[in-house]
């Protein structure tokens, strides 16, 4: 038995081996992909039932696709296990172990006694409870995103090793999205076609595609832009025919303005900022790129000064009344005025519920957190009159894992960063568009529930491919070729 496993361990760090070892890798990630965001999108009318992680169908799958990316991992793991820093191994499972303890001391039922005037001035009282089945079950939902985030940072990096490999998995996640834009554009032209006459104003509800509602669509659109540009980037580095990258770059281009465009028009806040500062990364590094590379400098400081003078027209335009008062100058008007007052509303009342939160954090939970099923019930009783829990991923993560658990993800966020750093020293506008990405995540991980690295939620796995995968293993590359 022990001669078998030796065999195979010398097998498996075999160039052969790992050729078949990358296309098993790519193919768990799709599995596991699709059947993410079928959790989210409804293919037809009751799916997402089948597959969101509440019903038994759901558990069930996501239980088969995590194993099947666990294997597949702990197959790049034993292929590359002499340059894989195994020691990270104890550092999560310390921090599972604790937060296992934690749940043995935690209480699982909570009430308050609360004064409410929302329609009359009365007290009220609000009950909450979890049961043992749903915290063990939430416990190992959490220890899978711990090891997801262990293999995106340390094992995922050494099967990566050229860029191109990443397009089989962004390009699907890609034409999902696209399908969404174009059923979305179909389906609900009317609403399309009241936004571009101007016979528009802010609601809550407005269009979701295949996805029901505008926030579950537009966590899926805040990260295409930021896709689209990565791929066609991708694309025009690689060793494909001239004819073959123009077709794609218009392909793409096209996504990546139907992507602005259906962002803007569902009103998904979190998608517009992250587009928003996603495309201004991009100017900026073609300014940086531009200033660099071009002997003259005539055309960085002419693209320079359109900026500028971009950022004071709409300056003037939002102040001078008579240049919104109708047509499309109002639309545009209502909609950014819209965007700054719902976002400060929004932005206002999280701060609060996180205030609060953090000012009855009970000192036993403070060093390791609450376990994932419980954060939400503490919450809840402590700002009953909000009617809402955390809503900010940073926030939801410093709940579950106290001051330990923030300090580990801030230092594995610290190696993300450094690897970003080295990729801008390398290529300007390159290295700006994996910047821009990273705001496009931070925004994400404030408005939204999840948080990047530490999460296997579809809605940040393919920014966890981008984001923390693809710049440790241009980094791994280029410690191969120094040596």
């Amino acid at each position: 038995m022990i001669a078998k496993l030796r065999t195979f361990f010398e097998y498996a760090e075999s160039d052969k081996f790992r050729k078949i070892l990358k296309w098993i890798v790519v193919g768990t990630l799709l599995v596991y992909l699709f059947t993410s965001i079928s959790a989210y999108a409804e293919w037809f009318p009751g799916s997402t039932h089948y597959f969101v992680f509440s019903s038994k169908s759901g558990l069930l799958i996501r239980i088969v696709t995590s194993l099947m990316f666990g294997f597949a991992c702990f197959l790049v793991y034993v292929s590359f296990r002499k340059s894989i820093n195994y020691k990270w191994l104890f550092v999560f499972g310390a921090l599972l172990f604790v937060i296992l303890l934690c749940m043995f001391y935690t209480p699982t039922y909570y009430s308050v006694l609360y004064r409410t005037t929302k329609l009359y001035d009365f007290m009220a009282q609000y009950e909450t409870s979890v049961s043992i089945e749903t915290v063990i079950k939430m416990y190992f939902s959490f220890a899978v995103d711990v090891l997801f985030a262990f293999c995106f940072v340390f094992v995922l990096p050494h099967i990566f090793d050229k860029r191109t490999l990443f397009l089989y998995v962004l390009l699907p996640f890609m034409l999902i999205i696209f399908y969404s834009l174009i059923y979305s554009l179909f389906k609900e032209k009317e609403y399309y076609i009241r936004f571009v006459k101007g016979d528009w104003e802010y609601n809550a509800v407005t269009i979701g595609s295949i996805f029901g509602n505008k926030q579950q669509w537009g966590i899926f659109l805040a990260p295409s832009l930021p896709v689209s540009f990565l791929c066609a980037f991708f694309i025009c580095k690689s060793n494909s025919k001239k004819v073959l990258k123009i077709i794609s770059c218009i392909l793409l281009s096209i996504f990546f303005i139907l992507t602005s465009f259906c962002a803007l028009a569902s009103f998904c806040k979190t998608a517009i900022i992250s587009n928003f500062l996603f495309i201004c990364f991009i100017i900026l590094g073609i300014i940086f790129w531009l200033f660099i590379n071009k002997r003259k400098l005539v055309l960085p400081i002419i693209l320079s000064s359109l900026v500028i003078v971009g950022i004071i027209g709409l300056v003037v335009f939002m102040k001078i009344d008579s240049l919104h008062e109708s047509g499309i100058g109002k639309t545009v008007f209502n909609i950014i005025n819209t965007l700054f007052t719902e976002g400060s509303t929004t932005a206002s009342s999280r701060l609060e519920i996180m205030l609060v939160t953090l000012q009855n954090f009970p000192a036993t939970n403070i060093f390791f957190g609450f376990s994932k099923g419980v954060l939400d019930c503490f919450v809840r009783t402590v700002v009953p009159y909000m009617n809402n829990g955390l809503h900010t991923g940073l926030a939801i993560y410093f709940g579950r894992t106290g001051i330990i658990g923030s300090v580990i993800y801030i230092v594995l966020l610290g190696i993300i960063i450094w690897s970003m750093i080295k990729i801008m020293k390398k290529n300007c506008i390159y290295g700006f568009a994996i910047l821009g990405t990273f705001v496009t995540s931070f925004i994400l991980n404030l408005s939204e529930l999840e948080i990047l690295i530490v999460s296997s939620s579809a809605t940040v796995y393919i920014l966890n491919l981008i984001l923390v995968t693809l710049p440790i293993s241009e980094t791994i590359k280029e410690r191969e070729y120094a040596l």
